[in-house]
């Protein structure tokens, strides 16, 4: 199995390794990409938007959900719903609109 890269934030990505459970892979990614103190879930999505779902397959092997050497996008889950891109950059907020705007 191959590793994935996770891209989060403004131009960043990490390298993760899937091969672990699907809410290891998740906290490790929450924390590791800056987002430790951020109240709700984050789950990742493919290249084309579409959402993989680890959130709810917490207990299973993410490697089964996740192509080896796929690109996915960190987003953030708001009651159930999937928000957007995870952005860390100063002045844009999660869903990247300008703070204040």
């Amino acid at each position: 199995m191959g590793f994935i890269t996770v891209k989060y934030g403004a131009g960043e990505e990490r390298i993760a390794n899937p091969n672990v459970l699907s809410s290891v892979l998740l906290h490790y990614l929450k924390s590791t990409c800056g987002y430790s103190d951020l109240s709700e879930n984050v789950d990742l999505a493919s290249e084309t938007g579409e959402v993989i779902d680890l959130i709810n397959k917490s207990k299973e092997y993410a490697k089964r959900f996740v192509d080896p050497r796929g690109t996915y996008i960190l987003v953030k889950v708001t009651g159930g719903t999937f928000v957007g891109v995870l952005w860390k950059l100063c002045g844009i907020d999660g869903m990247g609109r300008i703070d204040g705007g």
